[in-house]
């Protein structure tokens, strides 16, 4: 059998294989390819979804700190809304406060000065030297208490007038509509006692809370209707003029107290922060307050209680005291 039929089926074989073999090359190549641009898809895809999701985050964040902070304003605002409330409170009582008196230190003439002047058509003031059971209260911690027990606290206080070793007034005592002392009209006596020089005076309050400083002898001729009513000496200023018998040029100086009256629903109470001589504190009330009368309380020995202004310390005791008071 002659070989070239082998040669020719062999190499016939042979290339059908290898073209076969190409076949399978190719599409192993194309499948190849079709995975890596399916798993490169799907990669792209994937940091798509990624980017996508990083994205979202992000604005779920933003979105939550926007939230977070319109929250935030909403507080801000609603505290803004409380805190306004209570300004407004605050000021409303403070403007009622004002109109019922105001507290202040000043300085006149190189001399220093605590200053409270009321308006007796607001505010509620009285004279107190008893308790609810009949007891001389004498100091500033029975006092508070005793107003305490009436629901009252007290925003003013000081000493009232000049008395004797006793503790009884050393003239005309009115308390609540009830005459607890007359009226002292001894003439001028050779004493160190201030309450003789003349002329001394009388403050008053009327049941229509109507304030007046007379001379003893000006309100003798007055009929007078008084639901509050002391007795001091000397008067500092008389119808607008300083008392003539209180000197310039006088070495006496003590720590001084005292009332002025401006009209009949306003009173100015003052006390000196150091020693003074009384020609310089009637000036206080002549010239700084235009004060037409005005009248001595009491000397060293004076207090003013007065806690908006940090005075709240008290040791003495007295007879009598002035208050104004407000709810507790």
């Amino acid at each position: 059998m002659p070989l070239w039929p082998l040669y020719k089926y062999e190499f016939k074989s042979m290339t059908e294989k290898t073209l076969r073999n190409k076949v399978l090359l190719l599409l192993l190549a194309f499948a190849t390819w079709c995975l890596v641009d399916f798993f490169l898809i799907h990669s792209a895809k994937n940091q798509e979804i990624q980017a996508l999701q990083v994205e979202k985050q992000a604005l779920q964040e933003e979105a939550s700190r926007l939230n977070n902070s319109l929250e935030q304003q909403h507080k801000v605002l609603q505290n803004a809304d409380s805190l306004q409330a209570r300004l407004s409170v605050l000021q409303a009582k403070d403007k009622q406060r004002g109109e019922k008196g105001i507290a202040q230190s000043i300085s006149y003439l190189g001399e220093q000065y605590v200053v409270f002047t009321v308006n007796l058509a607001a505010a509620e003031l009285a004279f107190h030297s008893k308790d609810e059971n009949g007891k001389p209260l004498k100091t500033m911690e029975k006092l508070k208490q005793h107003l305490s027990n009436q629901g009252q606290k007290i925003r003013f206080a000081t000493n009232g007038a000049l008395y004797e070793p006793d503790f009884s007034t050393s003239g005309l005592y009115i308390e609540n509509g009830k005459m607890l002392k007359p009226l002292n009209t001894k003439p001028k006596e050779k004493t160190f006692k201030n309450f003789y020089i003349q002329p001394n005076g009388v403050l008053y309050i009327d049941q229509q809370k109507r304030a007046e400083i007379l001379s003893t002898k000006a309100y003798q001729k007055k009929s007078v209707k008084a639901e509050f009513a002391l007795q001091s000496g000397p008067m500092l200023v008389v119808n607008g003029k300083i008392n003539t018998e209180l000197k310039p040029n006088s070495k006496s100086t003590y720590v001084r107290s005292g009332v002025g009256w401006i009209d009949e629903q306003t009173l100015v109470f003052i006390i000196s922060k150091k020693p003074v001589r009384f020609y310089d504190f009637a000036r206080v009330f002549q010239q700084k307050f235009n004060c037409k009368n005005a009248l001595y309380l009491d000397g060293f020995i004076s207090e003013m209680y007065l806690p908006e202004l940090g005075l709240t310390k008290s040791i003495r005791e007295f007879a009598t005291f002035i208050t104004v008071t407000e709810e507790q």
